[in-house]
């Protein structure tokens, strides 16, 4: 029993030492009110950008941030990497400073810089599909303050 124990402990210790967290900090255009973070390892969603990592705003900054627990820079740098998006899809992908496409990011930086959005989603007011002639459009109502 004592054994199986200092097992456990020693299993717990080495588990503290070895699991390591990987700070992910972007620096964002001027008045992005979302970002988040989507890539190829299962904790950034397997590139599901409806399911990516809804990233901290930090005060004072156009800035966010988020540690991802249980994975390590090297974690990141091995897969096919990440991007950042501002809403909960790929037409918010981040943009070259041209608005070209953004190549998969392998190694987080401190801070990576975003230098522009596809599309800039707003979360503010009310959305809705209307179909005109056949075709589907979506539609956001935006409310005053």
């Amino acid at each position: 029993m004592k054994r199986l124990l200092l097992l456990l402990v020693l299993h717990c210790v080495l588990c503290i030492v070895h699991c390591e967290n990987v700070t992910f900090r972007v620096n964002v255009p001027e008045g992005t009110k979302h970002c988040f973070v989507v890539g190829g390892l299962p904790e950034l969603s397997s590139w599901a950008a409806g399911a990516a990592v809804p990233m901290n705003k930090v005060d004072g900054l156009n800035q966010f941030a988020i540690t991802i627990e249980g994975i390590t820079a090297e974690d990141v740098a091995a897969s096919d990497g990440y991007k950042y998006v501002c809403g909960p899809d790929w037409k918010y992908v981040e943009v070259t400073s041209s608005g070209g496409e953004m190549s998969n990011r392998k190694s987080v930086g401190n801070p990576d810089v975003v230098a522009g959005w596809r599309n800039v989603y707003a979360q503010e007011g009310i959305v809705e599909t209307w179909t005109i002639a056949d075709k589907e459009y979506d539609v956001q109502i935006l409310l005053p303050d």
